[in-house]
């Protein structure tokens, strides 16, 4: 009987499909098909042409989603008739076409597997103890990747050629390490070393005298998958000390990295999901409620929450079988971005660390640690970063490229293309010249992977911004269109598109600062808005911001503005005797606040909590942002009991271009409760509680307002007071119970992190309504 011809097909697949041991995964449901053909990748994502049966062929499209690795997805898949292969016999994986647009989506590091850290265990396999070990499905993606599409000669270990046993395994389809582009041994990979800030140090274990140095409580900067960590033992209090002191870090909680989740079991409260979350392949920081004192409290001070990790990489695994827990804090000075080159390492070893363990396996795209936290039964990112960047998010914007470059404080910039947002990863505040060169380093990233210059750059409206000012400069040079986005407007807009409504909605942005459309400092918004304009319908009653800036470092100025403002001079200076001290001059804010040169008035709910932290016996100058606003916060535990009596000031309407705001907040009630509570004796636990009761009373009666008002029902929570466990979960909740349904961010933060996804969001809705109105 004659053999029936082949029919060929070709499939294009883009998604998460490279660098995730997709190939591989492809070649092996072909054989077991019987197919003929060839697999390779683009830089559109991987092309595969089969020829079978028809039976074949459509077992193998019907198998092949549920048979791709994690954290691969397939996105798109197209399929079309293709040209026969008339020689082909066998299948095979072919080299890679790289002459295309990029389309692909770019793979994230991944947390070692299990059958990896199986072998680093296991004296009998030639990879005992090897502190570098991956597999196709493990291992340094995004970090090492200096163009596509994803193949070895395109990442940063084209310098280390395979020895013969590597390059079997690599050959070898029965191999987990086939076509696996990270992989490498002792013979032919990179190594570890230990420095001291006088050169290499030597020994013939690296890693086991980094041990040894750990265990007498000195620092250790440790290479990772991103960039640098700094170690020190975490029951070692004199450590953490003159690692707080050397980082000039004198409160910020210290990440921490456990042996073994049974050991952050004994440490905090872990749930399903946030165990779930530890051990997966992106392996973030999660931030768990304490259990017990184990620990010294100098790890997270005045905070109620620890932020922990399990080991992700091989050399935290060798270090964690010494050790129940470490430090592991991003490898930086105090709010500047991680170091993760050799230049870098100078800055960390002698300053902060006292030896460094690194090895020669670059990093050419730095990503500090990503940080996670479950609220309202669901994962939150808090900081977007290893593991989860640059996996995009969809965003309807068609075929308009948009750049947005963020806030200054947590920067963190996006690329709208092709219907996808890609992500930067966290970099820091802009203030510091180290953080903008990374900044203007991430959107140059941008334009190298895809080749295309954005049409519109979308920034924050206030015009001393370092991101605002850069956006002008990057339009005036490729000949784009700036678009301007409130910062409020980004946060909720940023709730809309992740959650792909365009709809009106009543969005509650809660936070530290955003310039106004009025000039104001605001931060206590609500407001009826969609992804294209907003109307702000509500916020805190104004009060002066003594010495601008100033005020948010030095929370007591805002404390006196408030009572000066609310009770006059004499109230507030019996307040400050009683309960904050006389070293604190409030007739200097008085004065300030009398002068000819008025200070800004804001409406920020962020100095709210900065200012009720003093009042409750917090620190009255903060090393870093929301420091008083996380101690009152973990004061506030159990059911939220009555709140304080609340002001909502007269109903001014307002005309279709007028910001005037249809209610305000007034403070007096809250601060008259404060100090009723504190003077009659109730403890600060109580104090601190009914003050986050409060705002949630705020926020509720605020919607229901706005709901009177407009028919709204859908009401977005964001910006960085949304952070608060207390705050989400006693809105949410009665919010839902009130009739509103509830939008949180879950895949960008609710900070100043998440702001980049709302501004392409509003600029690209405003854009497309703009047009449709010419």
């Amino acid at each position: 009987m004659k053999e029936t011809a082949p029919v060929w097909r070709r499939i294009r697949v883009s998604g998460i499909v490279q660098g995730i041991g997709f190939r591989p995964t492809v070649y092996r449901l072909a054989c077991k098909y019987g197919l003929i053909g060839e697999v390779r990748n683009t830089a559109r994502g991987v092309e595969l042409i089969l020829g079978g049966t028809n039976d074949a062929l459509s077992g193998f499209l019907i198998e092949l989603p549920l048979a791709i690795p994690p954290p691969g997805r397939i996105e798109r898949l197209t399929d079309e008739p293709a040209d026969p292969m008339p020689d082909c016999q066998t299948f095979r994986i072919a080299a890679s076409l790289g002459n295309e647009t990029i389309e692909v989506v770019i793979p994230p590091d991944q947390a070692t597997c299990a059958k990896c850290l199986a072998e680093i265990f296991d004296p009998a396999d030639r990879r005992y103890g090897y502190a570098l070990t991956t597999c196709a499905v493990c291992g340094p993606r995004y970090s090492i990747i200096e163009n596509l599409p994803y193949d070895r000669e395109r990442t940063t270990l084209r310098v280390f050629p395979l020895c013969p046993d590597c390059h079997a395994e690599y050959e070898d389809p029965e191999d987990r390490r086939f076509h696996a582009e990270t992989i490498a041994c002792s013979r032919c990979g990179p190594v570890l070393e230990l420095l001291s800030p006088a050169g290499p140090v030597a020994c013939a274990d690296p890693l086991r005298a980094a041990v040894d140095v750990l265990r007498v409580g000195q620092i250790v900067a440790v290479k990772g998958i991103g960039g640098y960590h700094l170690a020190c033992d975490a029951a070692n209090e004199t450590a953490i000390g003159e690692l707080r002191r050397r980082k000039h870090r004198p409160h910020k909680p210290f990440a921490i990295l456990v042996s073994s989740l049974e050991f952050a079991k004994q440490l905090c409260f872990v749930s399903e999901i946030e165990a779930a979350l530890l051990k997966s392949p992106e392996a973030p920081i999660v931030l768990l409620k304490r259990r017990s004192p184990t620990l010294p409290e100098a790890l997270a001070p005045d905070n109620d929450r620890l932020g922990i990790m399990l080991p992700y990489t091989p050399i935290q695994h060798l270090l964690a079988r010494h050790f129940d827990a470490l430090v592991m804090t991003s490898g930086n000075v105090s709010d500047e971005p991680i170091r993760y080159t050799e230049e870098g390492i100078r800055d960390l070893l002698g300053p902060i660390a006292d030896f460094a363990l690194v090895h020669r396996r670059g990093i050419v795209n730095p990503a500090d640690d990503s940080v996670v936290i479950v609220h309202h039964r669901q994962p939150v990112m808090i900081r977007r970063a290893r593991g989860y960047v640059p996996t995009p998010l969809p965003l309807d914007l068609g075929t308009l490229p948009v750049l947005a470059v963020g806030a200054d404080l947590k920067n963190a910039c996006a690329f709208a293309y092709r219907n996808r947002v890609y992500f930067s990863p966290h970099i820091g505040d802009l203030e510091y010249p180290a953080a903008f060169r990374r900044h203007v380093e991430e959107i140059r990233r941008f334009e190298r992977w895809f080749g295309e210059k954005p049409r519109l750059v979308a920034c924050d409206l206030h015009p001393g911004y370092f991101s605002t000012q850069n956006a002008y400069r990057l339009a005036a040079q490729c000949g784009a269109r700036v678009v301007e986005v409130q910062h409020h407007h980004a946060h909720i807009a940023a709730c809309l598109a992740e959650h792909g409504l365009n709809d009106e909605v009543i969005g509650v942005a809660f936070d530290g600062t955003g310039y106004g459309t009025d000039g104001a400092v605001w931060g206590g918004e609500l407001m009826a808005a969609s992804r294209a304009r907003f109307r702000r319908m509500g916020h805190l009653a104004y009060h002066s911001l003594p010495g601008g800036d100033r005020a948010i470092h030095e929370p007591w100025q805002m404390l006196a503005s408030y009572l000066i403002e609310v009770f006059g001079l004499k109230e507030a200076r019996a307040v400050f005797r009683k309960y904050v001290g006389t070293t604190w001059d409030v007739d200097a804010v008085a004065r300030l606040l009398d002068s000819p040169v008025r200070p800004p008035k804001t409406s920020s709910m962020g100095r709210l909590f900065d200012a009720v932290g003093v009042l409750l016996g917090f620190a009255p100058v903060i090393s870093f942002e929301a420091q008083n606003a996380m101690a009152v916060e973990s004061l506030a535990q159990g059911d939220l009991l009555p709140p304080y009596e609340l002001q909502f000031g007269p109903v001014v309407e307002p005309g279709p271009d007028d910001d005037r705001a249809a209610f305000e907040i007034g403070l007096w009630g809250v601060f008259e409760g404060l100090l009723r509570d504190l003077e009659g004796g109730q403890p600060r636990e109580v104090a601190a509680n009914r003050f986050h009761a409060t705002v949630v009373e705020m926020v509720v009666r605020g919607c229901r307002r706005i709901r009177s008002q407009t028919g709204l029902s859908r009401v977005a929570l964001s910006g960085g007071c949304f952070m608060n466990s207390v705050l989400v979960e006693g809105a949410a909740a009665q919010l839902e119970a009130d009739g509103f349904e509830v939008l949180l961010k879950r895949h960008v933060p609710p900070n100043d992190g998440g702001v980049a996804l709302g501004q392409i969001a509003a600029a690209g809705a405003r854009t497309v309504t703009d047009m449709g109105s010419a």
